[in-house]
């Protein structure tokens, strides 16, 4: 959405504009320091928000969840459907059958995978 101030990008967006001129005023005194405390960024692509037009989205997080794929045990590898490991072969993410767990466990298990396939290359050497 675009306004040409930000109380009217608050009100197209449905969210209070008090919060929103507070959120852009911060975000322009750390600008203005060089570092934006609220979230650590040291530097910015973007401007200092100083003029307009403004530009806004209202967005929702949420969660895609997989309830198939392939079946994996807890170090991320593969298995068959009789629950053997298949060598050299590891899953995560909407990939592997996480039962609707959603991106958290995704990432759980990529690292367990990663780690799981690093110390299977260590033991084969």
């Amino acid at each position: 959405m675009e306004a040409a101030t930000v109380p009217e990008l608050a009100a197209k967006l449905g969210i209070s504009a008090a919060n929103l001129e507070k959120t852009v005023e911060r975000y322009r005194q750390g600008m203005d320091k060089g570092v934006d405390e609220e979230f650590g960024r040291k530097d910015s692509r973007f401007s200092r928000i100083d003029k307009a037009p403004y530009y806004g989205a209202k967005i929702s997080p949420a969660s895609q969840t997989t309830y198939g794929g392939i079946k994996i045990d807890l170090k991320g590898r593969a298995l068959t459907p009789e629950g053997k490991v298949i060598p050299g072969l590891y899953a995560s993410g909407e990939a592997a059958a996480q039962y609707g767990q959603g991106v958290s466990i995704g990432v759980i298990l990529g690292k367990l995978a990663a780690d799981s396939a690093a110390d299977d290359i260590a033991k084969a050497k």
